[in-house]
């Protein structure tokens, strides 16, 4: 099983036991952190590379590790939409990032802070 895979699998047994202190220990963001965090940018750079063909490929792994719950039983999450957006954000920062450049590592903490998955939600309303 890829670094990925697993590490998406971890994050979706969390999401589902609503275990935030377990997300927050995996989503780390500095430098001084496990090497797996590397290893796993070094695997997003050979397999989901930065470029605008086959872009999409890191959504589809997302989507397919993260899928969203169509029943949801009492005491238990599931992956959403603004999440998964959130989690794509996250790999493409582990995957980008440069901790010795520090315009672009302000930029790729940025997006994390700003990414969809913190926006509020929109209400419907009708006129």
């Amino acid at each position: 099983m890829s670094l990925v895979i697993g590490f998406l699998s971890c994050i979706r047994r969390f999401v589902l036991e609503q275990n935030g202190q377990e997300l927050r220990d995996w989503l780390l963001v500095e430098n001084n952190v496990d090497a797996k965090y590397f290893q796993l940018g070094r695997e997003l750079r050979a397999g989901y590379p930065n470029t605008t063909i086959g872009s999409d490929e890191l959504d589809k792994v997302v989507d397919k590790c993260l899928p969203e719950e169509d029943v949801q039983f009492d005491g238990r999450g599931s992956p959403w939409p603004g999440f998964n957006a959130f989690m794509r954000t996250y790999l493409e920062y582990w995957r980008d990032v440069n901790f010795g450049d520090l315009v672009t590592l302000h930029a790729g903490l940025s997006d994390l802070l700003t990414c969809e998955a913190f926006a509020p939600r929109r209400q419907l309303t009708s006129y």
